[in-house]
């Protein structure tokens, strides 16, 4: 996804499944974790592992229904009008696409662990994507 404060790139592990996100600066190709949950969350590459295995947060208690419930909840508290758009599993996490109007207008994650909710600020106004 190209936002106007860099690229948004989902790595995936070798069967395919959503490993972690990462952003990628436009102007230098210099690519980071995303900051927030791929960085704080994620129990499986994350900073809060141990030797690249989940921690103490281990396997999580909010499934994706539920995460689709308490982030519907919050945008009706803190941003009306927008919806829910796609939502990813990481391992410790989801990542949730969000729409204003029939576009993408952010995104958000909840803690699969925990149902704390990060809105992503970092990522500016919606440029474009691309699926592959």
């Amino acid at each position: 996804m190209w936002f106007d404060n860099g690229f948004y790139v989902e790595l995936k592990d070798s069967a395919g499944n959503p490993a972690t996100e990462v952003i990628v600066d436009p102007r230098t190709g210099a690519v980071s974790t995303e900051p927030g949950p791929a960085m704080m969350w994620n129990t499986r590459i994350g900073m809060h592992t141990r030797g690249g295995r989940a921690g103490a947060a281990g396997a999580g208690t909010v499934d994706a229904t539920r995460a689709r419930a308490i982030a519907t909840s919050w945008l009706a508290a803190n941003q009306a009008g927008t919806a829910i758009g796609s939502i990813d599993a990481y391992p410790g996490y989801f990542t949730i696409d969000l729409r204003r109007n029939g576009t993408v207008s952010g995104m958000m994650s909840v803690s699969s662990v925990t149902g704390a909710v990060w809105y992503h600020t970092w990522h500016g106004a919606f440029i474009a994507m691309e699926d592959s």
